[in-house]
């Protein structure tokens, strides 16, 4: 483990996290500002497996979206777009192909006006002859 950890610039907080120490706001800047990743997940490893020995947990958490559009501004997702945005597509398939988002096909948009007393063009409104 301190192989991992050797020549990061991380040892005096592996010395902490081996004898149980608590960390300070410093380390955990350092720890979030390291590039070396591998050492940053070891130090991890040692903290989890002190408290849950060698079993992982995880969410597996699954949802399918009927569209790419979303109001919500998650940092962390690719996937989203707002109403106007090249590649939003609303209820239909998308393909990505060299990087390019292709066309919205099968969307669902709105019905050509029919004058039957319904709304069929999803407005509002009662269509009127």
């Amino acid at each position: 483990m301190k192989q991992i950890v050797n020549g990061t610039g991380l040892e005096e907080i592996f010395e902490k996290v081996r004898h149980n120490q608590r960390l300070s706001a410093d380390d955990g800047v350092k720890l979030f500002e390291s590039p070396h990743l591998s050492a940053v997940g070891a130090l991890a490893n040692i903290v989890r497996e002190r408290f849950n020995g060698n079993r992982a947990y995880y969410i597996y958490n699954q949802h399918i979206n009927y569209s790419n559009i979303c109001q919500n501004a998650c940092r962390f997702c690719a996937f989203r777009r707002s109403g106007d945005d090249e590649g939003a597509c609303r209820a239909g398939v998308q393909r990505c192909t060299d990087g390019h988002w292709g066309p919205c096909e099968g969307a669902a948009g709105p019905a050509a006006e029919v004058c039957n007393g319904r709304d069929d063009d999803c407005d509002g409104g009662t269509d009127e002859a």
